[in-house]
């Protein structure tokens, strides 16, 4: 799929592969250069065409996720299968607010698995 990115973040995942202040970071952002030119891990934007093959979206859906893998997101355009992570917009959302949802979801939603918190559970 072939998304036309409306909004994007510029969040601690974004900053952390940009400066690599940490070394160790450098193995996955580039050791002496970024493998990523482009950095951006979440957006959302408006989907311009897709694969004959897709069948989850189609052009014209607004769409918002998060891709910490390949980034992206600060360019104009980014290709994403239709499996990435990411999700239409809720009706009456915009785009501006649908961009900042899922870094913090998905690091919320890391930590309460790794604390083993499963449905039905609760905060006590």
């Amino acid at each position: 799929m072939l998304i036309r990115v409306s909004y994007a973040t510029v969040n601690r995942t974004d900053a952390g592969f940009r400066g690599a202040e940490y070394f160790i970071s450098r193995f996955f952002s580039g050791l002496f250069r970024p493998k990523n030119p482009v950095l951006g891990c979440e957006f959302a934007g408006i989907v311009d065409s897709v694969g004959e093959a897709v069948s989850r979206f189609k052009p014209g859906d607004q769409v918002y996720g998060f891709n910490d893998s390949r980034f992206g997101a600060h360019a104009e355009y980014m290709c994403l299968p239709e499996d990435a992570a990411l999700c239409a917009v809720p009706q009456g959302m915009s785009l501006r607010t649908a961009a900042c949802l899922s870094e913090g979801g998905h690091y919320v939603l890391r930590n309460l698995r790794a604390a083993g918190f499963a449905p039905g559970h609760g905060l006590r």
